[in-house]
């Protein structure tokens, strides 16, 4: 990985004002809390150790932003030019014996950012850079048949359908705070407490709460996808965390199998990599195209010569 690491490292350093030299100068003042970050004594000289942590915190961005901006791969990239290896490299970096602090790599994220030659980061972060990285967003939100609120249904298919919900205004929101707290109060049963804590996990950003209402699922006049995304976090704080016994924990154990499945994880690397623009898209096809003539034609090479 060594190569890989060294050619992103220059790649990166092209699209920055900011010298190789001013990064190590910055990670060198920052050694002391970046050793005191690991449990054990990293036997390493100053410089081999600012040199490390400058290579493979660069690397970890460049992989993260390559995934979200695939205009940022180059020809000689070896990682996102096989599905294989990009699956390989997520695996290792969810291993513990491979993460970085965390504030090394937004400080330095920042300060490339402060000083692009083009905009190459415009409208990114370190945290949309790494949910957009490890949540490849599989299922496919559809708005529901039935009029029955609390009736969420998940098909095998990965369409996860949810009946539309009206909140209009202040009052619909205050209608939900209250009935919260009289279902804990005077019911034996969860359904309200369930549902919000439910919708509240699939809005986690006002993104999301922006994909609901694009797909007919959330219907109001009043708030964005901010503004309802708040909303529904501010109910969920009231709300009690207990999937395990709740009335949607088969629909999170499927969902979640849902996501684990490796041919699931396959068709969204597939699409987001390979298939997000019409000219990848195009490019994919003729080269599977062409791999199926050439097997023909061997083939046909194999009979003639028998």
């Amino acid at each position: 990985m060594e190569e890989h690491k060294i050619r992103y490292l220059q790649h990166f350093l092209r699209r920055t004002l900011v010298s190789m030299e001013d990064f190590l100068i910055f990670i060198k003042n920052n050694e002391e809390k970046l050793r005191n970050s690991y449990s054990e004594t990293i036997k390493l000289s100053s410089n081999d150790f600012v040199e490390m942590i400058l290579l493979d915190a660069v690397f970890l961005l460049e992989v993260l932003s390559r995934r979200t901006k695939p205009r940022l791969r180059t020809t000689d990239d070896r990682i996102f030019s096989k599905p294989n290896i990009i699956l390989d490299v997520e695996s290792d970096i969810w291993s513990i014996e491979n993460q970085l602090p965390l504030f090394i790599l937004e400080n330095l994220f920042k300060l490339a950012k402060t000083s692009m030659a083009g905009k190459h980061y415009e409208g990114l972060s370190l945290i949309n850079l790494t949910s957009r990285f490890f949540m490849p967003a599989g299922v496919k939100f559809k708005l529901g048949s039935t009029e029955h609120l609390l009736d969420i249904r998940f098909s095998k298919l990965g369409t996860l359908e949810i009946p539309m919900l009206k909140i209009g205004s202040v009052s619909g929101y205050l209608l939900f705070g209250n009935l919260l707290v009289f279902e804990r109060l005077h019911c034996t049963t969860n359904y309200i407490n369930d549902y919000i804590k439910i919708i509240s996990c699939l809005v986690n950003a006002p993104k999301d709460a922006q994909l609901l209402i694009q797909n007919g699922v959330i219907k109001n006049r009043t708030w964005e996808g901010e503004g309802m995304s708040t909303l529904l976090n501010n109910l969920s704080k009231n709300a009690r965390v207990q999937f395990f016994n709740s009335n949607y924990s088969d629909l999170v154990e499927e969902l979640d199998n849902y996501c684990k499945s490796p041919w699931n994880k396959w068709k969204a690397n597939l699409k987001q990599n390979y298939f997000n623009t019409p000219w990848a898209s195009i490019s994919v096809i003729a080269a599977a195209i062409l791999l199926m003539l050439t097997f023909v034609q061997a083939v046909c090479s194999i009979i003639s010569a028998l």
